[in-house]
């Protein structure tokens, strides 16, 4: 991980502090100045180890201060996590852990990048196994991080150190130690501790800051963009010759209808164009089978009657069909899907041969095609 001046750390506690005092030593090891902690406590347990063996009178940050000197700092901010009855129980079932940890996660680091000013905010994955708290740590950090702040993980080189074991950093002043399986002995300075940084996209970027009051407000703005942002889910109904956006059925006529949902499908594989003059899969496309709509014979008839085959009279009927196609999708794209019409509008494009080709943005995931009877 990069080197950093100065830093302050926000973070939640589990049930184990020692992933605190590991982050602490890592980054005071690399020279930063660990000027706050912000913690969230996330039961009594986390209360009770926390003052037990972290910030008690000769616990592991003062041993850390003894280190380190002022880089290690004197004590901590502390947030709890509670729901209206009080403290979050320690399950995870209980139906507001997810706003009791979301909000004083989100306070707190608040309060944190406002300590820290210009400087770097460390958000610590140290909730121990409490997945709701890692989870929650990580959208406080993809809706709130600044550039220049940090996500990380705290790893120990020895499993059977991690958690419970009090160890919490190779000089510590207790050096012989027992492992979480209660039988493995080991000493503190032959464990290694390091930082891993985790990447994970940031929505701060794009948030205005009176998006930023709430962890609840700033999810429902994020959610918001991504859904103004993402393209529109597609469907392709061959059996009734019917394109749904957003499950609004298209006004096209039928035979440009089946020339959109040819490339429509066509991009559902993974396709990234079709040629406009290819008659022998346009009618495939259109092949009337045993059972299947009638519609389907007549468009044929109508498009191609019994003798135009392959040729320049069907090359034409076809030229010309794909390109009413394009103009009434380019008219109407933007009514079907408001601030979205780009992503439904094909491309007409030709390569070095001159051949016509109709290419089309949206991505193959949000097509679905249904080519049977429902």
């Amino acid at each position: 991980m990069k080197s950093m001046k100065r830093c302050v750390v926000v973070a939640p506690v589990g049930p184990n502090p020692a992933a605190i005092a590991e982050l602490v030593w890592h980054l005071a090891s690399a020279g930063t100045t660990v000027a706050a902690l912000h913690l969230v406590l996330e039961s009594e347990r986390s209360r009770h180890y926390v003052d037990k063996e972290l910030l008690g009178p000769g616990r592991a940050l003062c041993e850390l201060r003894d280190l380190f000197g002022d880089r290690v700092p004197v004590d901590a901010h502390l947030v709890e996590a509670s729901t209206a009855e009080g403290f979050l129980p320690i399950h995870e079932r209980h139906p507001d852990v997810i706003s009791a940890m979301s909000e004083p996660l989100w306070t707190a680091a608040r309060n944190a990048q406002r300590q820290a000013g210009d400087a770097p905010v460390v958000f610590g994955l140290t909730g121990g196994r409490r997945r709701v708290s890692t989870a929650i740590q990580t959208a406080v950090y993809q809706l709130l991080g600044r550039t220049g702040d940090r996500l990380v993980d705290v790893r120990v080189s020895l499993p059977v150190a991690a958690g419970g074991t009090q160890f919490f950093f190779p000089e510590q002043t207790k050096q012989q130690l027992v492992g979480t399986d209660k039988t493995t002995t080991f000493v503190a300075r032959d464990v290694v501790i390091w930082v891993e940084p985790v990447d994970v996209p940031r929505l701060r970027p794009l948030l205005q800051e009176a998006d930023l009051a709430t962890f609840s407000h700033a999810k429902a703005a994020a959610a918001a963009m991504v859904a103004d942002a993402s393209p529109p889910a597609v469907e392709v109904d061959v059996w009734q010759g019917v394109v749904r956006v957003d499950g609004r059925a298209v006004k096209m006529p039928r035979s440009q209808v089946v020339a959109y949902q040819l490339i429509l499908a066509a991009r559902a594989r993974g396709e990234s164009e079709v040629e406009t003059v290819d008659f022998p899969r346009f009618r495939a496309f259109t092949h009337w089978r045993v059972g299947s709509p009638p519609f389907l014979a007549t468009l044929r008839g109508g498009l191609f009657d019994g003798t135009v085959q392959e040729g320049q009279d069907a090359n034409a009927k076809l030229m010309e069909l794909f390109s009413k196609m394009r103009r009434n999708v380019q008219a109407h794209a933007d009514k079907w899907c408001p601030a979205k019409g780009h992503w439904l509008v094909p491309r007409s494009v030709k390569d070095d041969d001159q051949v016509n080709r109709n290419q089309l943005a949206l991505p193959p995931g949000c097509i679905i095609v249904i080519e049977g009877a429902s």
